[in-house]
């Protein structure tokens, strides 16, 4: 229902850019490494400069792609809390930058916060990014324990990092996005 929200206010809102062109893609599987993997390879094919990433268990404002799209920076989402208790924040803060509890940035105007790692549920990835990155992007590391497993969107972020890129977190729209689990687990 996001996804039709968010594709019907591009339709329908005249404020937009009209420059903007969509496609659409769904890819369905149970190990999500390589569905996104092959999302990345269909954007490329397409000649796609970015790509969303929505997952199907996301709930996010009708605006969200628009305000993504406005922060001009090559990687950019929104954290959301996940859906077990104590119900943390999935991304990994900067800590360079200071603290961050979701919420507060205050040193950045445009309400960004640089993170280590952010998830995947709901990210802009501008496709220059990808230049300088290995394939596969997405790989699924499984440790002794959750401690040393890598999750595939965790495994990018760091290698997306190490080629010197930043990863960033729009706080506003972390307030707003929802993770649907038995019920829309939001931050705060």
């Amino acid at each position: 229902m996001s996804l039709a929200a968010l594709l019907s206010k591009r339709a329908y809102d005249k404020k937009l850019s009209r420059e903007v062109k969509l496609a659409l893609s769904c890819c369905k599987g149970s190990l999500i490494m390589h569905a996104r993997n092959k999302l990345m390879d269909e954007a490329i094919a397409c000649g796609a400069t970015h790509i969303f990433f929505l997952d199907s268990d996301m709930v996010v404002p009708p605006d969200a792609l628009d305000r993504l799209i406005a922060h001009h920076v090559p990687i950019v989402g929104a954290d959301y809390v996940n859906r077990v208790e104590p119900h943390p924040l999935n991304g990994m803060p900067d800590s360079v930058q200071g603290t961050y509890d979701g919420l507060e940035v205050s040193k950045n105007p445009k309400g960004l916060h640089r993170m280590l790692t952010l998830p995947f549920g709901c990210i802009l990835i501008s496709l220059k990014v990808l230049a300088s990155m290995p394939r596969p992007f997405f790989k699924y590391i499984e440790g002794e324990d959750d401690a040393h497993t890598l999750s595939e969107d965790t495994h990018f972020c760091n290698i997306a990092r190490r080629v010197g890129h930043t990863i960033w977190c729009d706080v506003g729209l972390t307030r707003e996005v929802g993770h649907v689990g038995i019920k829309v687990f939001r931050h705060g």
